[in-house]
């Protein structure tokens, strides 16, 4: 096998890797976009953390919460900014609920 034939195989293996793993991101990015988008209408219907998070300590289902509140203040997924406004407040409002309720192992208030 010649040298062209090695060079021309290298560059369409290249490629084939390239545009694999430019599929693989794309499908990346839209799962977890899903997730999150998931997660918060989860939240907002039902008032309560997801079955998926449930397993991990209030604190960290607030951070996570805090996480979604990042997301939607960034995103520019919303209708507009008043429906921005009203996501916002609803999340604040289920937040300040989630962080009154005692964690097991917290001093009693």
């Amino acid at each position: 096998m010649s040298l062209g034939w090695f060079l021309l195989i290298a560059v369409v293996a290249l490629a084939g890797i390239l545009v694999g793993s430019g599929f693989y991101f794309s499908w990346w990015m839209n799962r977890m976009l899903y997730v999150k988008l998931r997660d918060l209408d989860e939240i907002r219907s039902a008032g309560l953390s997801p079955a998926r998070w449930r397993r991990g300590s209030r604190r960290r289902n607030v951070r996570k919460l805090d996480r979604l509140v990042r997301f939607v203040k960034k995103t520019n997924m919303v209708e507009d900014e008043q429906v921005r406004r009203q996501v916002l407040d609803e999340l604040a409002r289920i937040r300040s609920e989630w962080a009154k309720v005692p964690e097991k192992g917290d001093p009693p208030t």
